[in-house]
């Protein structure tokens, strides 16, 4: 599928990570134009100069930002906090909504733990509550995977396993290695700190460290930003003074510096040690696939896994690229050095499996079957709802026994006190008796691929996007194949060249300039065809020009799209029926657009 329009994705994330910048970066490279949608105060400065990135600080806010983007679909990121993702799965139902949850979290605690802690019972529900609500999952590790197997999460939702990935190559040059003691092991990420969390004292990162350094070789640690940094880390300062050098505490690097800071060194550690015997985290440890897994591969480290890490032991051991930490502390300088050296080669392999412009090719596809899967729900949606409404009796009823133009099935949709009486009227007041009373809202109360013709004249601008764009997918639904949609709408393009021109005369001081200056102002701003007197609120939502409402049709599927003069056509005996031209043979609508697309 490949959609004529701006392929706009919505990033929503409240906690700037470095998945949303890489996805976002490969997602450009196939083609997408990606939004981010950040709480006001959110730090992606780094995105800035690369994607367009849209703040709020409120609910409203955020929905004012979206009538203005029109994203094809939304990837929301969550941490914990489902909020955000509960607003727009109740109030958007036309546009795809794709979670791509941090961790899952709802079956992470027991029963009794839940009965004694409200927010984090809270906090589940709603995450369950949108997983079970959105469109598709996004999954960075297999973690929701398993859980659909033991827990109420619907089975049949949509998903893509898609990890971080790896944005290059650069990081794989060589490194000449000598001895165990040259080799420079590197740690980057979350972890217990052992003085708050006394269970681990003998298990935590500390430790890790000081059997690696006993071993032989250096130890370097990368921990999260603190802001109480010295006191938190009191304990690995101390013994970064006691190492000899051997063992150094490093300040907090923002992520889009971190890769280039890891090529300076030979492994990287990935540590789920300190998650032992916490509740329920074997799912984490088991299936996690962690961020810092692919800035290594990216950087050129081979990985030091913990075999209980089932899914990063499968991709280390799958391109050869891993060691156990035995295999590290107790191996030989020779045959450690073998196997480092062999790690280093196929690290390209690996990096070239995790490439995110691969993995986003991916990403594009599914984002393409879940808009194509959303638009045919929501069409078949509100054509059970018509049908069950208007068309429970043969179809024929609801023409009321006119005659039909040219022995085939015409509709004018939104026709006002313009109309012939051969064809389908259909307006939202009824002013006529032959007139069919319906709201396009609702579809359109006619059976798939039952019509020859549609025609709308000055209908777009008075709904809201969305509901045109949905109208648009209506009519397509019930054209005949090779059927006729012909559109009129205010031509937004000459109107503003109109306003141009009188500026320029009005400048000039040209004789009554000002008359036609001061209407081609309030055309502009307040713009009301005659005659409309069946729409109760005569204020337009939207103005199109060319390429807007090329635009629309393309999204929807329309084919042939071709600009008419008024008294053109494609339709047979259009003129006859005086829709366009009066009975003098003049244009009922001056500023006009008239464009025809075939289904």
């Amino acid at each position: 599928m490949i959609l004529n329009r701006s392929n706009i994705v919505a990033f929503v994330s409240g906690i700037p990570r470095h998945r949303e910048k890489k996805l976002a970066l490969g997602l450009k490279k196939n083609g997408w134009h990606v939004v981010f949608l950040c709480p006001q105060g959110t730090d992606f400065s780094t995105c800035e100069s690369h994607f367009q990135v849209v703040y709020f600080s409120s609910v409203s806010e955020l929905f004012s930002s979206i009538r203005e983007i029109e994203p094809n679909i939304f990837h929301v990121f969550n941490h914990y906090d489902y909020i955000v993702s509960y607003h727009l799965i109740n109030n958007i139902d036309h546009i795809p909504i794709i979670l791509d949850p941090y961790d899952t979290i709802f079956k992470m605690f027991t029963d009794d733990f839940l009965l004694n802690h409200k927010s984090h019972k809270d906090s589940c529900a709603l995450e369950q509550y949108c997983f079970n609500k959105a469109d598709a999952l996004c999954c960075r590790s297999l973690v929701t995977q398993v859980y659909k197997k033991d827990t109420s999460l619907i089975t049949g939702k949509k998903r893509i396993l898609l990890f971080d990935g790896c944005l290059d190559e650069s990081g794989l040059a060589q490194k000449i290695v000598s001895s165990k003691k040259d080799l420079h092991v590197v740690y980057c990420g979350s972890f217990m700190v052992e003085k708050y969390f006394p269970e681990y004292k003998d298990r935590g990162l500390l430790s890790v460290a000081k059997k690696i350094i006993t071993s032989g070789m250096n130890f370097h640690v990368y921990p999260p930003e603190n802001s109480n940094f010295n006191e938190v880390f009191s304990e690995y300062i101390d013994y970064e003074k006691d190492s000899a050098g051997k063992f150094r505490l490093h300040r907090t690097l923002p992520y889009d510096s971190l890769v280039s800071e890891l090529k300076n060194y030979d492994l990287g550690l990935f540590n789920p040690y300190s998650l032992e015997n916490i509740e329920n985290t074997e799912y984490l440890i088991k299936y996690g696939m962690a961020n810092k897994v692919f800035d290594y591969i990216e950087a050129g480290l081979p990985i030091i896994i913990d075999p209980r890490a089932k899914m990063t032991s499968y991709y280390a051991n799958k391109y050869r690229i891993g060691f156990t930490l035995d295999e590290i502390l107790y191996s030989g300088d020779f045959e450690l050095l073998e196997k480092y050296s062999s790690a280093k080669k196929n690290l390209k392999m690996a990096a070239e499996y995790f490439n995110i412009y691969k993995q986003t090719k991916r990403l594009s596809d599914f984002y393409f079957d879940i808009i194509a899967e959303k638009r045919k729900k929501l069409v078949s949606n509100n054509s059970n709802k018509v049908l069950n409404a208007s068309c429970e009796k043969d179809q024929k009823q609801i023409y009321h026994g006119f005659p039909l133009a040219s022995e085939g099935v015409y509709a004018n949709v939104g026709c006002g006190e313009c109309y012939d009486i051969r064809w389908l009227n259909f307006d939202i007041v009824s002013s006529a008796p032959n007139f069919i009373k319906w709201d396009v809202s609702n579809g359109l109360p006619l059976k798939n691929n039952s019509t020859d013709v549609v025609y709308a004249s000055y209908l777009l601008e008075y709904l809201p996007k969305e509901i045109a764009a949905f109208f648009i997918t209506e009519v397509l639904r019930i054209l005949k194949n090779n059927g006729i949609l012909r559109l009129v709408v205010s031509d937004l393009e000459q109107i503003v060249r109109n306003y141009l021109g009188n500026l320029e005369k009005v400048m000039a001081k040209q004789n009554e300039a000002e008359y036609f200056y001061e209407l081609s102002i309030k055309e502009l701003l307040q713009f009301k065809p005659p005659k409309l007197s069946w729409v109760e609120n005569e204020n337009c939502n939207w103005m199109y020009d060319r390429y807007r409402v090329e635009k629309l049709l393309r999204d929807a599927g329309f084919v042939n799209m071709k600009l008419f003069r008024y008294d053109e056509s494609d339709i047979p005996e259009f003129n006859s029926y005086l829709l366009d031209k009066d009975k003098n043979g003049l244009v009922r609508k001056v500023n006009s657009i008239f464009i025809e697309a075939r289904k």
